[in-house]
């Protein structure tokens, strides 16, 4: 009976000092967190975030001042900015695909060597290249590529 009585004791002790040894390696865990960086490191960060936060800044003072600008020229009468606007409104409703682009620009044939279908990564890469040098429109097969578009192997 007292051999018993020792052996719960000692689990109990065993016990308590695990979950204390546990209880100070979580505390140091929680403190270290920031530990690992220096304060000089810290520093920067900050000032780096400063800067960002001040060019931010400055740049929605000059968008803001734009647009006071738009605001007066519609408010004196002059109509020059309501056009450019318009203009730039057409730009992008081309380069998204609701307007038909003026003119034929470049065709481009793709002919898989015989025996072989033609890889839609390939297709993909090209059309990729060409939206990355800049291209107005394009179109496969006679369908416009707009932001939703997606190239795959068909299984004809």
């Amino acid at each position: 009976m007292k051999n018993r009585w020792f052996q719960y004791i000692s689990i109990l002790i065993v016990c308590v000092l695990v979950g204390l040894v546990i209880a100070l390696l979580m505390k140091n865990l929680n403190v270290t967190n920031l530990g690992g960086k220096s304060l000089q490191e810290l520093q920067n960060s900050i000032i780096d975030y400063q800067k960002k936060n001040e060019d931010l800044n400055n740049r929605n003072a000059r968008l803001y001042e734009y647009l006071r600008e738009l605001e007066a020229e519609l408010a004196g009468g002059s109509g020059e900015s309501y056009l450019h606007i318009v203009d730039e409104k057409e730009q992008y409703a081309v380069f998204a695909g609701l307007r038909a682009a003026q003119n034929a620009g470049v065709v481009i044939t793709l002919t898989p060597v015989e025996g072989y279908r033609m890889q839609d990564a390939v297709i993909r890469q090209l059309v990729n290249e060409l939206s990355a040098l800049g291209a107005q429109a394009i179109a496969i097969n006679e369908e416009r590529k707009v932001a939703t578009t997606e190239v795959r192997t068909s299984q004809d």
